[in-house]
């Protein structure tokens, strides 16, 4: 059991939700909605308003059962992993909110998702997972929605930042696999 499933929140606990109002909508008082970032095409902004709504129809059926939804870092990225002798422990908990458990591995394959190793990781993460809790392989193929749906967030943080060196550095590529990764979910 991870330990979301295991926690009772407090009465009165307050985060934001990472879900679809927060990622689909344009109502999120951190990020822009991803369609807006200025430097997609028109062609390119026309895949993501598309994956925007398979997006929703995809997380209606996933649901937010206690199976799927609750508690979770919500920015699970390389640079929030520190490495030590005891293992690795996530850092940077001002995301944490409630979302689906799945987009927090996302946060981190998106970073992979390409290489020639992404195959063997996400397998080895399988197998991590599920000597933690359950996962089916229709859980993981499931995936490409959660990393469609970081594609979302990075797009929309990255445009509230655009002076950012991480504007900079990394909005070419993400727009790269948010086609890459958008054509696949809508052909998929």
């Amino acid at each position: 059991m991870g330990f979301s499933e295991g926690t009772t929140l407090p009465r009165g606990f307050e985060r934001q939700s990472w879900d679809e109002a927060a990622l689909l909508d344009a109502k999120h008082p951190l990020i822009a909605p991803a369609w807006e970032h200025r430097a997609l095409s028109s062609k390119q902004r026309a895949l993501v308003l598309d994956c925007r709504e398979a997006l929703r129809e995809r997380l209606r059926q996933w649901g937010k059962g206690p199976d799927h939804y609750g508690l979770i870092h919500s920015d699970l990225t390389p640079e929030n992993l520190i490495v030590g002798d005891d293992g690795v422990r996530p850092i940077d908990f001002d995301d944490c909110g409630l979302g689906w458990f799945l987009y927090d591995p996302a946060s981190l394959f998106l970073y992979y998702h390409g290489q020639d190793f992404y195959p063997s990781l996400l397998d080895a993460w399988a197998a991590g997972y599920r000597s933690v809790r359950p996962l089916s392989d229709e859980d993981l193929k499931e995936m490409r929605t959660f990393l469609m749906l970081r594609c979302f967030y990075g797009l929309g943080w990255l445009q509230t930042h655009p002076n950012s060196e991480s504007a900079q550095i990394y909005t070419e590529p993400l727009i790269f696999l948010t086609e890459v990764l958008g054509e696949a979910l809508l052909n998929g």
